[in-house]
């Protein structure tokens, strides 16, 4: 439970630090031609329970409701869109929410110098919520469990499709175009 606590802390900062460089670099170059969603990771809390007479001490995670349609957006063993390969269908706009929470992966491994991203998204619309599968190489194992660590974030740099997100920010390829010409 305190993993899981840690994990919605770290997401909550990461994607934070996402919206800083949005923020800054729409400062520079003006409006982008395409929607930004403003997500957020629900809100959370550990609660600890403990009962004088039985002696029986409990932890719980307390988190927000999500109440629209729950989305899985990117799963985390590939860092692209679930209805790639994926069995749930999403609609148009949660596609587009998916391929922005694609390019905010990239943001966050160029931001974190190849250390770590948000591997899981999933949610409702604005409301976010991870599993524990968040990778932070050297880190992950030990903070959030072991996740699917690490195959999923071994292969981050080969596997993660750029798009208009990307381009537009101009973010730096993560491979070299001539290993990557297809998805490019």
């Amino acid at each position: 439970i305190i993993q899981e606590c840690n994990i919605l802390y770290w997401c909550s900062t990461i994607l934070t630090l996402t919206y800083h460089f949005i923020d800054s670099k729409m400062q520079e170059k003006g409006d982008p031609p395409f929607r930004i969603p403003r997500l957020r990771f629900v809100k959370s809390g550990f609660c600890y329970a403990k009962s004088d007479s039985s002696k029986i001490n409990r932890g719980y995670i307390l988190e927000e409701n999500i109440t629209g349609r729950f989305v899985k957006y990117i799963g985390s063993l590939f860092p692209r869109p679930t209805t790639r390969g994926g069995t749930q269908l999403l609609s148009e706009a949660e596609l587009e929410t998916a391929e922005f929470l694609c390019f905010t992966q990239h943001v966050q491994y160029l931001q974190t110098k190849g250390y770590g991203y948000i591997s899981d998204y999933q949610g409702e619309y604005s409301h976010l919520r991870s599993s524990s599968a968040d990778y932070f190489r050297n880190l992950g194992k030990n903070l959030f469990g072991p996740g699917n660590f690490p195959e999923g974030f071994g292969r981050f740099t080969t596997e993660h499709e750029c798009n208009g997100y990307c381009r537009w920010f101009e973010l730096v390829p993560l491979v070299w175009p001539a290993t990557a010409s297809s998805r490019h």
